[in-house]
């Protein structure tokens, strides 16, 4: 497993969440000034490797003109952060 730039740029952003917080792939790539599609493929493979940890988690989302919903959500957070 190589540790690439971007690979380390999404740890560096998961590692500045405070506690057990996780993130939607939208959120970091936001953080990152990324296209959500290039993170979100970084992070499956991230989650393969065990880099990082993916839970199902329900989130706000606001849809202009439709006001918010909930949706779940892949979100990812460091694994060495993860409680065991």
């Amino acid at each position: 497993m190589r540790m690439t730039q971007n690979k380390q740029l999404i740890l560096d952003a998961l590692g500045s969440v405070p506690g057990d917080e996780f993130l939607p792939a939208v959120a970091i790539a936001e953080k990152l000034d990324k296209r959500m599609s290039d993170v979100a493929r970084t992070l499956r493979l991230m989650d393969e490797q065990g880099l990082v940890v993916s839970k199902l988690r329900d989130v706000s989302v606001e849809r202009p003109g439709l006001g918010f919903y909930t949706r779940s959500l892949k979100c990812y957070q460091r694994a060495d952060a993860v409680a065991t």
